[in-house]
């Protein structure tokens, strides 16, 4: 019955009245329209390299400033000296797969069981329709407000099941009592998802009908559930006062069975009226009101069987009625290793953070302010919240506190919060290097360390001196993350072609579709489940520096070079090998196409005999030739592709017009390595290049002259009708600019004024 269905574990309550104030409850997933590209994600930001439970093992890997503060949290424990134990770490890893969207505070099942029950029961009861479905989910503030928090949780379902059942048994399925009782059960429920809302009207329908009292003739036991009901519907439907007065009414009735109950709800009105009555914050009368109220119930001993539901309740409101003691409080516990209750204060730890400094969880910034003075002073006087807070900061205040903490008390967790915002050469570079060369291998923080003693190295030119850093912590972390970045560092110090293309491909740590962020890939949460004892090696992909000199600083010649060597993943060479004949083809230098050809027939034998025809067609005919073999094949590009390479086959179209290529743009925000092996004339060379290469950009413009010029000249030539025919295509399958049109239109006008009845002629009926 509805009246169990309130009463909750702590936590179903704190899901319920926090709402979108803690910023964690499941969402109404959104529908998405593509199309939607595969990404590579070279080292994570927001969260730790996935097997989560490798970081709450203590495994660190690589700590970033810019993770989620509950991973910081626990990064600080662990440096500390303080790993997670075993029941810490599951109750950890259930909090970070609830808020990446995998886990949940509710349970999908007790409401599927629930309309189940009621279904069959309703099967044999007039007037009572099937369901096929129950929203949980209401809006915080208006209907059309997309802000839903969780109303009716998997307790609700459970306890209704549980009493049809009860009465079913009592009174048989096609009873009075069980349709009477289930009919108004349907008029609670429909309260969860409350008015929907017509966005092409813009309109708010209605609120649903409440149930109706009991009749006077009714028994005592159903006036007394149904008023029960009554109260729990407009509970549902977010009318506090008048819930919290009918709850009252029955808790004065000293023979109702919810008289108990009953007067715990009238807190819980007050609390959600106070959390949830719109999203402009927290109404501290009605806290302060439940306060009383709680305080009230904890000193009737009649109400012992609640207590725990109370003391809950009123940590609840103290965390926003005084968050300075609630924070200190919750971070003594959680810092203790002894938190009995880790998942409750690891949740509100976070949400005190979130709040305190007016952020997302999932959109920090990378400077914080706190507006309330007395909570400021409570969060710097606590280490860990100070260290979290700095860490994730990067203002020159931040860079000042932190290594007056490190000087001060020589933590481990101080020193890489310290080490993280140097720039290397500020005066006290020195002392944090040496300190960070004192961290044993044995260290949670020695991966970090490393890291940021290469970093700073790097930036001091002490280049021999990262390499071996970088060597040495690259033996002790098989973190994706942590590689990637380390070789990154590795990658900028690039002294030669050879080298600088070794360390060019790396396997990511994760390749993710465009629908999901930029941070989870879909199968993260399945494999999560799984025991996984190493990390994933996924197939080598290029990484974006090396493609922005590949592509941009070098000249054909060493384009070329690079091409030829067995430093490129096997399994991408015919990319390098395809923009190595692209490019020669726009730079006009046949010889090293064809050069370019001997390595592009070794990757795609399906080629020989347009590469053939290439090296053997007349001058006046070598850019046809090379034009109808790329109008064939919508993959070729004049560049390399760096992270996930074109998925569709090579000589295959893209549906989503991944065809052919555009300008090469520079890419200056991008630091790229190979400065000190490229020589400036390469440069040059290159430059120059490339401003060549990009007038011949888009590729329908491009492969559109060669072959309306050639087909003018050369009209007998037979590949000339279907050379015309694709012109016509990638002008509306690849890139375009204003150009493109008319290119267009003079394709379409020379396959129909030469080629009347040709059957290429007739696939091309339109040019717009």
């Amino acid at each position: 019955m509805a009246i169990f269905s309130l009463n909750g574990r702590i936590k179903r309550v704190l899901v319920a009245a926090m709402a979108c104030q803690l910023g964690i409850l499941p969402v109404i997933p959104a529908s998405a329209c593509g199309p939607f590209y595969d990404d590579a994600i070279y080292s994570y930001s927001l969260h730790p390299d996935l097997p989560l439970q490798f970081f709450a093992d203590g495994n660190l890997g690589l700590v970033e400033p810019t993770f989620a503060r509950s991973y910081l949290f626990v990064a600080y424990r662990t440096l500390y000296g303080k790993p997670l134990t075993v029941t810490e770490q599951n109750q950890a890893l259930s909090l970070w797969r609830f808020r990446l969207g995998t886990g949940s505070n509710d349970d999908d099942s007790a409401s599927e069981l629930w309309l189940k029950a009621r279904n069959k029961a309703a099967a044999g009861s007039t007037g009572l329709a099937k369901l096929d479905s129950i929203s949980k989910y209401r809006q915080v503030g208006g209907e059309d407000d997309y802000n839903p928090y969780l109303n009716c949780t998997a307790d609700a379902f459970t306890q209704a099941t549980k009493t049809l059942q009860d009465k079913v048994t009592k009174y048989g399925a096609g009873s009075n009592e069980v349709r009477e009782w289930l009919a108004a059960q349907d008029k609670v429920f429909c309260h969860c998802g409350g008015r929907s809302y017509d966005y092409s009207k813009k309109v708010t329908s209605p609120e649903p009908p409440f149930p109706e009292p009991a009749p006077a003739s009714a028994s005592e036991e159903v006036k007394q559930e149904r008023a029960y009901q009554i109260a729990a519907a407009h509970f549902y439907a977010k009318n506090f006062d008048e819930a919290a007065k009918q709850f009252g009414l029955i808790a004065l009735d000293t023979t109702s069975p919810y008289k108990k109950i009953s007067a715990y709800l009238v807190a819980r009105c007050l609390i959600r009226k106070a959390t949830l009555s719109s999203n402009k914050g927290v109404d501290q009368v009605a806290l302060l009101a439940a306060r009383d109220k709680l305080v009230e119930l904890q000193n009737d001993p009649s109400l012992t069987s609640l207590k725990e539901s109370v003391t809950s309740l009123l940590k609840f409101v103290g965390v926003r009625l005084d968050p300075a003691v609630a924070l200190t409080d919750i971070s003594k516990r959680l810092v203790s290793g002894t938190d009995a209750t880790f998942y409750d204060d690891m949740e509100v730890y976070v949400y005190l953070l979130d709040n305190a400094f007016k952020e997302d969880s999932e959109e920090s910034a990378t400077t914080h302010k706190v507006d309330d003075s007395k909570l400021a002073a409570a969060m710097r006087a606590d280490d860990m919240t100070d260290w979290i807070w700095t860490f994730s900061s990067d203002d020159q205040q931040s860079t000042d506190h932190a290594i007056e903490r490190f000087r001060k008390d020589k933590s481990l967790a101080w020193l890489i919060c310290a080490a993280a915002k140097l720039k290397g050469n500020e005066p006290m570079a020195l002392e944090i290097l040496s300190a960070l060369a004192a961290v044993p291998k044995s260290s949670a923080g020695y991966v970090t360390a490393g890291y940021q003693q290469a970093r700073i190295l790097s930036a001091r030119s002490a280049e021999a001196q990262a390499r071996a850093i970088i060597d040495t912590t690259l033996k002790v972390t098989k973190a994706p993350s942590a590689v990637n970045k380390l070789n990154l560092l590795k990658l900028n110090l690039a002294n030669s072609l050879d080298e600088m293309l070794a360390l060019s491909y790396c396997s990511p740590a994760l390749v993710v579709g465009e629908a999901e962020g930029a941070f989870l890939a879909e199968q993260w949460a399945e494999d999560d489940k799984k025991k996984i004892v190493a990390y994933k090696t996924l197939a080598p992909v290029l990484r974006p520096e090396a493609a922005v000199v590949l592509n941009q600083r070098l000249p054909l010649a060493q384009f070329l070079l690079a091409a030829e060597s067995e430093r490129i993943p096997r399994g991408l060479r015919a990319d390098f090998a395809q923009a190595a004949f692209c490019r020669s083809v726009l730079l006009h230098d046949s010889a090293s196409a064809s050069k370019a050809g001997l390595l592009l027939r070794k990757s795609m034998p399906a080629l020989t005999n347009s590469l053939t025809n290439y090296d053997q067609a007349a001058p006046d005919s070598k850019d046809f030739s090379a034009a109808f073999m790329m109008l064939k094949n919508p993959g070729s590009r004049p560049y390399i592709t760096a992270g996930v390479a074109r998925t569709t086959a090579f000589n295959h179209l893209d549906d989503y017009q991944d065809n052919w290529w555009d300008a090469i743009k520079a890419d200056t925000a991008v630091k790229y390595p190979g400065k000190d092996f490229i020589k400036a004339s390469e440069l040059t060379k290159a430059k120059a290049e490339l401003t060549v290469i990009n007038s011949a950009s888009p590729a329908a413009n491009y492969l559109g002259k060669v072959v309306t010029e050639y087909a003018k000249a050369h009209k007998s030539d037979p590949r000339v009708p279907e050379a015309l025919h694709m012109v016509v295509r990638a002008t509306k399958l690849g890139a375009t600019n204003s150009g493109t049109s008319a290119m267009s239109k003079l394709a379409f006008q020379l396959l129909h004024q030469n080629y009347k009845g040709n059957a290429w002629t007739l696939k091309t009926p339109y040019f717009y």
